[in-house]
């Protein structure tokens, strides 16, 4: 499913006041040349089960006299996690679980995305590597499931979903 087709039925408000669970939060990413903006970008949506996001603050401390131990942030990194039960015919998951993306390396996997919440249609865009850590597994009676992340680079670019971008 395209971006474009999930927000065919949700209107963002950004002055939305409120709770936010996890089904309002949408992952879109770039799986072929074909789609030139985001509202083309596939959805993680279909068999999936985590797409938290993590930070890691970089940070440097240094004690000085009479003041003590300061500690600044220098900087940051951000990882989403990919965590789903394996549906083939899924756009996503097709590009999640191809061989390009499990074996490729360097510029092979890499890809662009976007992430924001649909009731407020804001939240960031950029780059990221996509590394899949785990999958297929599968035990007696249970899905096969894959799981990985995608790592951000750099610093993503604020984002406001528009349905003509």
């Amino acid at each position: 499913m395209k971006i474009s087709e999930l927000m065919a039925n949700h209107t963002p408000r950004p002055e939305y006041a409120g709770f936010a669970d996890a089904d309002t939060w949408v992952l879109g990413i770039k799986t072929s040349d074909s789609e030139k903006a985001p509202k083309d970008f596939d959805i993680f949506q279909v068999g999936a089960k985590d797409q938290s996001v993590s930070f890691n603050p970089k940070t440097a401390s240094t004690t000085y006299v009479r003041a003590g131990e300061v500690t600044v942030k220098t900087g940051n990194a951000g990882k989403i996690k990919l965590e789903f039960d394996r549906c083939y015919g899924d756009a996503a998951q097709d590009f999640l679980a191809s061989h390009k993306i499990i074996w490729g390396t360097g510029e092979q996997v890499k890809t662009q995305f976007v992430y924001f919440n649909y009731l407020t249609g804001k939240g960031i865009s950029g780059e990221g590597n996509v590394i899949m850590d785990d999958g297929p597994n599968q035990s007696a009676g249970n899905n096969g499931t894959f799981s990985g992340n995608l790592f951000i680079i750099g610093t993503p670019e604020e984002y406001t979903y528009s349905a003509l971008a």
